[in-house]
């Protein structure tokens, strides 16, 4: 019982440094060294530096899904919702710098089609020097930045949870 405590502990001990020097790191972007950048706020792993080219709308997903980067091939063109996040952790001043390369004043395409009902055609972008989104038809070029989940996109709520979640952060930290 004891060694089951104190392997929570630690693992809780773990997580809550883990969760406090986040705060520091500036809005929570953390630069691998790996070619990627973990948001730590959002649990969201983005490419660091984007294409030079840019894509359509399933050209974009085409590229994302078959993305190989930093041993990970699980990557995708970000919804709505998650480009966003990006779009104002980069919009408030980092110290050091910023984490990313090719941080364009563009369009970057979302995976978010716009209402069926109104057009199938069109997708959800977003312009990265102001935040503006806009729909646009998904034969259009834009550019893409790929993301992937690293915490499943949730905070953990359980003691396993908190232990898969700091194994990742930490094979994450260490490029395993």
């Amino acid at each position: 019982m004891n060694r089951i405590i104190s392997n929570r502990f630690f693992w809780l001990c773990l997580f809550v440094l883990w969760v406090g020097t986040s705060a520091f790191a500036g809005a929570g972007l953390i630069d691998n060294g790996d070619g990627t950048v973990t948001d730590t706020d959002t649990g969201y792993m983005w490419q660091k530096k984007v294409p030079d080219q840019q894509y359509t709308f399933e050209n974009a997903r085409t590229y994302a899904g078959q993305l190989t980067l930093a041993g990970y091939g699980d990557w995708r063109v970000p919804d709505r919702e998650a480009l966003r996040t990006l779009v104002k952790a980069l919009d408030e001043p980092l110290p050091g710098g910023n984490a990313f390369t090719g941080v364009t004043s563009a369009y970057f395409w979302t995976s978010t089609t716009v209402d069926p009902a109104s057009s199938r055609d069109s997708a959800w972008v977003i312009y990265f020097s102001n935040g503006f989104e806009s729909q646009r038809h998904k034969q259009e070029m834009h550019y893409v930045r790929a993301v992937r989940d690293v915490f499943g996109g949730r905070l953990p709520d359980d003691d396993e949870d908190i232990q898969a979640h700091i194994s990742c952060f930490v094979q994450t930290l260490s490029g395993n």
